[in-house]
C-alpha cells in the first residue's frame, strides 16, 4: 500500500517498529487506522522471521523492510515515509492497544507525549514505568526532533529523551490504561540491549 501525503499540520503519522510480532501487530495498525487525525501508518519490520510483513500489509499498513534487528535504525528508515509535522511512535508487542489509546497519543501537543503501558506480563517494570516514565516506547513528538537524532537500537529512548531535554520541549504523560506487553527477556536480548548502550559511550 502506498504512502499518503497529507501535509495538513493535524494530521499525524504513525511508525511502528516490529520483530516477530504477527501475532499482535494487526490490532495496533487497526487501532491507528481507525482515526480520522491519522494519515499513514508505517510498520518498519526489521530482522522477522514469521508473517509480521505480510500481516502489517494486510491490516493497511505501509511496509518498510530492513534485514537488520536494530528498532533504532528501523525508525529511521520508516522516516522517509513521514509527512506530517507529528510523529507518533509505538511497539509492535502491545497486548489490549484499542483506538482510544491511539487517540491520547495522536492528539495534538506542541512537545512530547509519553504513553506508560501497565504492567507487563512476566515483568514488574510498567505503569507509570516504576519511576521511569521516559524509558517508553509508545510516544509522540516533532518530526524535525526526531529527523535530527542517530537513532540507534534499543539506545533510542535515552536519545530521544535527551533530545526533548536539550530543546526544553514540554512533555505530558498519557496511561495506557489496560495495555500490556511481553516482557522478552533472555541472554540474547541482554547482550543486545548492552551493546546498543555502549553505542552511547
Amino acid at each position: 500500500m502506498a504512502a499518503r501525503s497529507n501535509r495538513d499540520s493535524q494530521m499525524i503519522d504513525v511508525i511502528i517498529a516490529a520483530k516477530d510480532e504477527a501475532d499482535t501487530i494487526g490490532p495496533i495498525v487497526d487501532a491507528f487506522r481507525s482515526l480520522p487525525e491519522v494519515s499513514n501508518v508505517i510498520v518498519s519490520v526489521n530482522g522477522s522471521s514469521d508473517d509480521t510483513y505480510q500481516t502489517s500489509i494486510d491490516h493497511g499498513a505501509y511496509v518498510v523492510w530492513s534485514e537488520v534487528a536494530n528498532k533504532g535504525l528501523a525508525v529511521h528508515r520508516a522516516l522517509s515515509r513521514v509527512t506530517t509535522d507529528r510523529v507518533v511512535l509505538c511497539d509492535g508487542d502491545l497486548i489490549g492497544f484499542t483506538a482510544e489509546h491511539a487517540q491520547l497519543l495522536s492528539q495534538p501537543y506542541a512537545g512530547e507525549i509519553l504513553g506508560i503501558l501497565d504492567a507487563p506480563v512476566g515483568g514488574e517494570v510498567g505503569r507509570r514505568a516504576r519511576g521511569l516514565p521516559a524509558i517508553t516506547g509508545e510516544r509522540a513528538l516533532p518530526t524535525n526532533v526526531l529527523r535530527q537524532v542517530p537513532l540507534y537500537g534499543y539506545a533510542m529512548e535515552i536519545q530521544l529523551n535527551a533530545a526533548v531535554r536539550l530543546r526544553n520541549l514540554p512533555v505530558m504523560v498519557v496511561s495506557l490504561d489496560g495495555v500490556t506487553t511481553v516482557v522478552r527477556a533472555g541472554p540474547f536480548r541482554a547482550i543486545d540491549i548492552a551493546n546498543d548502550m555502549r553505542y552511547m559511550n
